[in-house]
């Protein structure tokens, strides 16, 4: 058996942000009966505030994730998209400390990054894998790798340890990718999974495309 300190885990914080972000969307009587459905460990993690930043097994994250796919995308199919999103803006701040625009950010978008299509997606891709490793404050493990291969057009991003094996997560994930994306202004981007570790491929591979015409915003 593997001992506790490598064993995946993630920061208790979740748990309060999870039962909020469900509680602002789904409403408190739901939420009290999604609790019915849950172990009495996760009752207790969601029934608790947590000051103070410490660790949680994953599987306990795992386990109300899972209880929410079976239970609560029926109603509402982007959950795990949309909880993604409103991790990322519950901590912006923290994000935004590691932010820098690759230019005059008094100017334009077009001069904060870029002059043409192939710079801008290439500062693009690089802002947000300079971003993403900052997901390890929570998850453990997690690890992004921007690919190499970036075209004027597209980029794509591989999570190839993940601490949570269930496909809910993954809509979690495209959720903060898209979060991280609308908090640097970048908010017309396509962005789907492309391959996935739960199927055997050697990474999730997320892709993130404007298609075949130039960003909106320049």
């Amino acid at each position: 058996m593997l001992a506790m300190d490598i064993l995946p885990r993630v920061q208790r914080e979740l748990f309060p942000l999870f039962k909020q972000y469900f509680m602002d969307t789904m409403g408190s009587v739901s939420f009290q009966r999604f609790l019915t459905l849950l172990p009495a460990r996760e009752k207790l993690l969601l029934s608790s505030d947590f000051s103070e930043r410490e660790w949680s097994q994953a599987l306990s994250f795992a386990v109300i994730l899972a209880a929410t796919d079976i239970h609560i995308t029926h109603q509402m199919e982007d959950f795990g998209f949309e909880l993604g999103r409103y991790f990322v803006e519950e901590n912006r701040f923290v994000f935004l400390e590691q932010f820098s625009p690759p230019g005059d950010s008094g100017g334009s978008k077009k001069e904060m990054w870029g002059e043409n299509t192939g710079s801008r997606i290439l500062n693009i891709a690089t802002k947000i894998e300079k971003l993403l490793p900052l997901m390890n404050l929570w998850f453990d493990p997690i690890t992004f790798k921007l690919d190499e291969r970036i075209t004027n057009y597209e980029f794509r991003i591989h999570m190839t340890e993940r601490p949570i094996k269930i496909p809910i997560f993954c809509d979690f994930i495209l959720g903060v990718i898209a979060g991280i994306l609308e908090m640097i202004g970048i908010s017309d981007a396509e962005i789907m999974e492309e391959k996935c570790l739960l199927s055997g491929d050697g990474s999730c591979t997320f892709t993130v495309s404007w298609g075949e015409v130039k960003l909106e915003f320049l």
